[in-house]
């Protein structure tokens, strides 16, 4: 009862002595703010996008059928199957009543032409395709209106479609009558029935998740070409349950995964080799509170690095708020010698030293909440540039509130105890010795101690930011095999039904009034462009191979020009051009990769390959007429896929049944390649206005730079690459500002013996050295565990970085010096100091 008596005056007591001390309480404040922000910041981050529940009723008895993020379109085995075809979706939905509900979703969020009842322009919407019970297996009930039902997921039911809250603000201006509105999507009459809740954002967090949610039943309207209902080889959904109370999750694996076994028995397309393989294909079910981890795996390892980085950095903030404490408790060491003469007991001014530390970090505290707040901001607009809805609300949450109240709780105990016990433990004696001879005690090698931990945390922290640098700039600088000057990529959204007959003509019409604005060079369409996160594959054969049995590559649609468009170069034979038309005979142009793989060290020019059955054999129609360097379409990360590249329109007389229904939508262009000259002002305007004029049926969902495309597929590593460099910076200043404060307080302890060198003989530069030599001493042992550490954490990075060794002894080297160099400026401030001192002055010093 005595301590907590007297603890509001010492409060009082505390604020009073910090405001007379207004450079030591800022100093304090504001390294604790950023200590504790950052390190909130990132747990925020951690919390929002892998720990927080979907915003649906009961998200904990969700279970997903599949644990893997493949997407889009898939056929054939898949080992551990994670995409299910609209028909084994019902195989198993009516096969397992160990859940109440089985929806299932689109795995990829396309795009769907809207047209509004309030203008006649076409306005690209993100759209998924879902099953009828989708929001009720979810457990979402509509805003306005009502969710999709059974009956609307229906061959034959009336168009309908429900449209997000975002969706609902932004497009039809929160209009109230939306509700029975009807719209044209892909030139379909469709009915608006219903607005989702606010918070709901679709099963999947991503950046601009869905706006419209339509049936799958009306997939063979909305995109006739693809047929992806109607074809039971092509996997794209994602499933999700609720499972029934009582059931046995562990059983229901076994389940399901007889039930594919039992269908994959009875597709007919399945060669002799692929029906080997039946018994090893499995489903696993895995729970599913978070939804779909698209983001989440992939924003996992950087996050939790990052959360590691960010603690450390609050070590070394903590580390350096320890020695300013503890050297402003050195510096009233003879106020406490005298208090304890006078009667005061050890554990009062142990009280006093801790809640001082403590009124200090709970204002750091209270200021880090915002600083969280706008670095949690402004790491999502690192994460996420130019999303234009990202459903992560970076405000502290009560979770994340809780968070910060418990580091502050472990930062007052951890740097303020050691300075109260040292303080209460003063002699009386001491008021008479004065302080001036206290330089080589405990208290001050305690303070040497924690710069050397500050140098280290420092060095591991620059080295770590190094090896992240270089590995995101070997990843830019790399040769992609084509060039990101002057090109720009237009995205397009296909027409609706009837175009395809059309196409040629579109095409044609389309180039011409492109190449008319001023300044575009050449323009060129494909199927989809480099490095936007788009795969077709195949397996096929060719004539002559080297026994190579349905070799996997890669397959893109051009249009004629499209490698100089593009500055990918023609090796030999020659490129894609006007004379391929849908009349002339089938061609195709192969990259490096698929030449060696196919032909060896021989001529490809002139040979044929195509399309493999599921037996191993296969119609091969394509004749070989070009060969075009690797580009790497796919992954910056690993080398470029065997890829070939078709013709627009040309038609394959025979083809695999699983490409038969597929075949038709990839004659649609999904972008269009521009190459200009010099600045295009309004560029998206002019394209979109040569599409409008060409009546086309296309729409530009956006234009970006090739080499903005580019870069976005990197924007893990830049956040990454940015932010270790942030709190590297961090934990450098912080080093710095630690030995900064030893030094002067070495200074301040050796006044007199420092002003008896001087006055008989020494030189200034003789102090200095010898000021400088204790520096050197704390930072080469900070070096030697510092490396060690970088070394450590080096092997900790292998699996992020690229181009360049985790044990990079150049990176430790600059780190090194780098943070060597900091740290003697840093001392060598006081150093100059202590060289100037008047021996008069020193002499009568305490």
């Amino acid at each position: 009862m005595m301590f907590w008596r007297h603890v509001p005056s010492d409060v009082a007591l505390a604020v009073r002595r910090l405001v007379h001390s207004p450079g030591v309480a800022f100093t304090c404040v504001v390294t604790l703010a950023l200590g504790i922000g950052g390190t909130t910041a990132m747990f925020t981050l951690i919390q929002q996008v892998l720990l927080e529940p979907l915003p649906v009723r009961d998200p904990g008895g969700l279970y997903r059928l599949g644990d893997d993020d493949n997407c889009c379109v898939a056929s054939g085995l898949q080992g551990a199957q994670s995409l299910f075809s609209y028909d084994l979706y019902l195989h198993l939905r009516d096969r397992t009543p160990e859940f109440t509900q089985l929806a299932a979703f689109q795995a990829l969020v396309g795009s769907l032409n809207v047209r509004l009842a309030r203008t006649d322009a076409m306005t690209p919407m993100a759209g998924e395709m879902v099953s009828g019970n989708y929001f009720s297996t979810l457990g979402v009930d509509a805003f306005r209106g009502r969710v999709l039902v059974p009956s609307d997921d229906r061959p034959g039911a009336v168009p309908v479609a429900v449209v997000s809250y975002r969706a609902w603000e932004r497009y039809f201006a929160s209009d109230p009558s939306i509700v029975g509105q009807t719209v044209s999507m892909n030139g379909v009459a469709t009915t608006i029935v219903g607005v989702t809740p606010p918070r709901f954002y679709g099963e999947t967090l991503r950046p601009n998740p869905p706006s419209i949610w339509v049936p799958i039943a009306q997939e063979p309207l909305l995109q006739p070409g693809a047929r992806l209902v109607a074809t039971p080889a092509s996997h794209w959904l994602y499933i999700v349950g609720r499972v029934r109370p009582g059931v046995r999750i562990a059983a229901i694996a076994p389940k399901v995964t007889g039930l594919l076994r039992q269908w994959l028995t009875a597709q007919a397309e399945l060669s002799t080799s692929d029906r080997a393989r039946i018994q090893d294909q499995i489903i696993r079910v895995v729970p599913a509170a978070t939804g779909v981890n698209v983001v989440r795996s992939g924003m996992a390892p950087p996050l939790l690095i990052l959360l590691a980085i960010s603690g450390a950095v609050l070590l070394a903030a903590c580390a350096n708020l320890a020695n300013l404490l503890l050297a402003r408790g050195l510096r009233r060491r003879g106020e406490f010698a005298v208090r304890t003469a006078l009667g005061a007991s050890r554990g009062r001014l142990m009280a006093e030293s801790l809640i001082e530390s403590a009124v200090l970090v709970i204002a750091g505290g209270a200021a880090s909440i915002p600083v969280a707040y706008q670095a949690a901001r402004a790491m999502l607009a690192m994460a996420f540039p130019g999303a234009a809805d990202l459903p992560i609300d970076p405000s502290p949450s009560l979770r994340v509130l809780g968070f910060a109240a418990s580091v502050s709780i472990v930062t007052v105990l951890s740097v303020g105890l050691v300075p109260a016990l040292i303080g209460s433990r003063s002699d009386p004696i001491d008021a008479l010795r004065g302080v001036g001879r206290i330089a080589g005690d405990r208290a001050s090698r305690l303070r040497q101690m924690l710069v050397t931990v500050q140098v280290a945390m420092a060095l591991m922290l620059v080295a770590c930011g190094g090896l992240l640098t270089m590995s995101l700039y070997n990843l830019q600088r790399q040769d992609f095999g084509f060039q990101t000057e002057g090109r720009y990529v237009a995205h397009l959204s296909p027409p609706g039904a009837g175009a395809d007959r059309r196409l040629e003509t579109i095409y044609d019409a389309l180039g011409e009034r492109m190449n008319r604005i001023d300044g575009v060079a050449s323009v060129a369409f494909s199927l989809y462009s480099p490095m936007e996160g788009n795969n077709w594959s195949t397996r096929l054969t060719a004539d002559g191979a080297h026994a190579l049995d349905r070799l996997p590559a890669s397959w893109n649609r051009v249009g004629p020009g499209y490698f100089d468009t593009v500055g990918t170069r023609l090796v030999r034979g020659r490129a894609l051009d006007a004379r391929d038309t849908p009349a002339s005979p089938a061609v195709a142009v192969i990259n490096e990769t698929l030449a060696r793989q196919l032909f060896g060290d021989g001529d490809p020019i002139g040979r044929h390959f195509g399309f493999a059955e599921r037996d191993g054999g296969g119609a091969r129609p394509f004749e070989i007429v070009g060969v075009v360097g690797d580009a790497k379409y796919q992954d910056g990360r690993r080398p470029p896929y065997p890829t070939f590249f078709l013709p627009f329109l040309q038609d394959q007389p025979a083809l695999p049944a699983a490409l038969q229904r597929s075949w038709g939508r990839s004659n649609l262009a999904g972008s269009v390649i521009v190459h200009v000259t010099r600045p295009v002002p309004d560029l998206e305007g002019e394209l979109r206005r040569a599409f409008a004029d060409a009546g086309s049926g296309f729409t530009v969902i956006g234009v970006s730079s090739l080499e903005a495309q580019v870069a976005g597929n990197f924007n893990r590593e830049r956040l990454l690459t940015a932010l270790s460099a942030g709190f590297s910076g961090m934990a450098l200043l912080l080093a710095c500002l630690g030995l900064y404060g030893v030094a002067i307080q070495a200074v301040t302890a050796r006044t007199r013996e420092i002003g008896v060198r001087l006055a008989i003989g020494a030189t200034p530069g003789a102090v200095v050295r010898t000021m400088l030599r204790d520096a050197c001493v704390q930072v080469m042992v900070g070096f030697v565990i510092g490396a060690g550490g970088a070394i450590i954490a080096g092997r900790l990075l292998e699996q992020l970085l690229f181009g360049i060794h985790g044990r990079d002894p150049r990176i430790i080297l600059f780190s090194g010096t780098v943070v060597g160099l900091c740290a003697i400026v840093s001392a060598a401030i006081p150093a100059r100091r202590a060289a100037r001192i008047d021996p008069v002055h020193a002499l009568r010093a305490d």
